[in-house]
């Protein structure tokens, strides 16, 4: 790739030649170069072009340099140079004459007054840089303003010192190439980085959206997203790649379809980006490729540039108190003193010839509930075999299920009582215990998503619970429909309202929500986040106590058989009395 223009600020200079254009003696006055420029960490470097003496006339913004007496300056090939002006497609028409240092300076004189100025002076500026001498100066600030002192009168060349790393700050972006007339001067660097900012949308549809660093929401629910920037300034530049790179946890899942932009409010067309989703290299989850954007944009500086997409959140989502993040930067062009190679992105070729934004993080959380069923009278001991209905506000659940299958290489065996155990026979439980002690089952534990009902089922484990997962803020009614053998059916339903706290400023991943619960009906969003139960790790614990049911006499009893056991014992002595009397009166 060659070496380009790109200067961050031209002040008019004019060079005015000596009479006789005589090359002037080694002139060593001390002179400062200031250069202004809001962003910190900046190295400048001066270089002399050309060497002379130097005067001014006026003050203030009105004051013009003159350099007289005009020569190649330190250490600046001047023929080599010279041969390059005259033979370049943009230059050379000219230079076509210049044949010393002091009329290439007329020439730039004549070029500064054009309408193309600014861009023909960048050419000389690429053109310079390639052949200048030794650095005739550094600055050594870590912040604006950043000066350098140099010696000698003269017209120098001021650029970024390339950084050790190969790239400059994380959303940053290098100076264009400055020219200067010196004496004492001060400019302002003119590099330009854009920035990214992204937010969560909440609202209803139809109405009014706001934008917020996180948010709440139940598995199955779209979540939509929005990138803000704007058309950065790009003079000097010859390609400018602007590429958005989007990464989202293994909890969200990208809609492809879904990306709209506009630049200015204006709508793009999907002809003039490329949405690339598979095999990134750079890990993210998509990216958002703007295509031309030099000379699509060009005449738009700091046009407003939004997207907006969505993404679903599926059964891998966080539950509890930390969210689901969301993260992009921007990657964009931060060296108009290259000409890269790539089209729309940087070539293989290419190197470093983009910086990128800072990450900008939104979170969403979401919550659930965790039943745990237990005897009434002793609530150590787990219960099994219920089955539940849970009815809420959201319509998207995750429900953590329990199942038996019968398995030859299984390790559960099923009781009577329809639990099981992975206990073997014989070791510390009686076989009658069992139903069968032969037959074995495995255990599957399973996410099962439902989202096309109000109403999803789901069976305790052998441990007594039960999770729904994957819960946003809301109201839910959990309903026992089968409970365990040997204990009554809960009668009335348990009706459980969630709320969170979130942060309205996401900065971290480790940013927590603060969910709490409470099983109180017609309490406000308010009231239980002053008032709720703490929902630990962002869980609401229940427990739903069942009761044995009665033990009632049953009929065919011991008490019967005493009653006939007593009327046989009746019959035979009557049996007994009629004989003998009979025989009596035969006698």
């Amino acid at each position: 790739m060659r070496q380009k223009k790109l200067w961050g600020i031209i002040v008019s200079a004019a060079l005015v030649l000596g009479s006789t254009l005589s090359a002037a003696a080694a002139n060593t006055k001390a002179h400062t170069i200031t250069i202004e420029n809001s962003r910190d960490g900046h190295v400048y470097e001066a270089y002399q072009v050309f060497s002379g003496e130097w005067s001014r006339e006026g003050t203030g913004e009105s004051a013009v340099n003159f350099l007289s007496n005009v020569d190649w300056g330190s250490g600046t090939d001047g023929p080599a140079l010279l041969v390059e002006l005259k033979g370049d497609g943009i230059l050379g028409e000219f230079f076509a004459e210049a044949d010393s240092a002091a009329a290439c300076a007329e020439v730039l004189e004549e070029l500064g007054k054009t309408a193309s100025g600014d861009q023909l002076l960048d050419r000389f500026a690429e053109l310079a840089w390639k052949h200048h001498g030794e650095k005739t100066g550094e600055s050594t600030e870590t912040e604006s303003p950043y000066t350098i002192d140099v010696s000698g009168d003269g017209y120098y060349l001021v650029k970024d010192k390339d950084p050790a790393s190969g790239t400059y700050p994380e959303g940053d972006a290098a100076t264009r190439y400055m020219l200067q007339v010196v004496g004492d001067i001060t400019v302002t660097a003119k590099a330009d980085a854009p920035t990214l900012e992204k937010k969560i949308l909440e609202g209803s549809s139809g109405g009014a959206d706001w934008a917020v660093d996180a948010n709440e929401a139940g598995i199955g629910d779209t979540v939509r997203y929005q990138l803000k920037s704007a058309v950065p300034q790009m003079d000097g530049y010859e390609k400018y790649f602007f590429i958005v790179h989007d990464t989202l946890s293994e909890g969200l899942d990208f809609l492809p379809e879904s990306p709209v932009v506009t630049v200015g409010g204006r709508p793009v067309p999907a002809s003039d980006i490329e949405v690339v989703t598979p095999g990134l290299e750079s890990g993210c989850t998509f990216e958002i490729v703007f295509k031309d954007f030099l000379n699509k944009y060009k005449e738009d500086k700091g046009e407003e540039i939004v997207i907006t997409y969505s993404a679903v959140l599926n059964e891998h989502a966080k539950v509890g108190t930390l969210g689901n993040e969301n993260e992009a930067c921007l990657e964009y062009s931060n060296n108009p003193n290259i000409t890269p190679k790539g089209t729309d992105r940087p070539s293989e070729e290419d190197g470093n010839v983009t910086g990128k934004t800072p990450e900008d993080l939104v979170l969403t959380y979401v919550s659930g509930i965790k039943l745990t069923k237990v005897d009434a009278a002793d609530t150590s001991r787990k219960l099994t075999g219920a089955q539940f209905t849970l009815t809420g506000t959201s319509l998207n659940k995750v429900i953590i299920s329990t199942s038996f299958e019968e398995k030859a290489d299984g390790t559960w065996y099923k009781l009577k009582d329809g639990t099981y155990t992975e206990e073997a026979p014989g070791n510390g439980k009686t076989e009658d215990l069992y139903e069968s002690t032969s037959v074995k089952y495995g255990k599957a534990v399973t996410a099962l998503r439902d989202t096309g009902t109000v109403t999803a089922t789901g069976i305790v484990d052998e441990n007594g619970v039960l999770e729904f997962r994957g819960l946003g803020a809301g109201t839910y009614e959990i309903r026992e429909i089968l409970a365990p053998t040997g204990y009554n059916l809960l009668k009335d339903p348990i009706t459980v309202t969630l709320a969170a706290q979130i942060p309205e400023e996401v900065t971290a991943v480790t940013e927590a929500a603060a969910w709490k619960y409470t099983l109180e009906e017609g309490k406000t969003e308010e009231e239980i986040l002053e008032n709720g139960i703490p929902a630990e790790q962002g869980i609401a614990a229940l427990e739903a106590k069942n009761e044995r049911g009665a033990v009632l006499p049953a009929s065919g009893g011991t008490g019967t058989a005493f009653i006939y056991i007593g009327g046989a014992v009746l019959l035979m002595a009557g049996t007994l009395l009629f004989f003998r009397g009979r025989k009596e009166r035969e006698a």
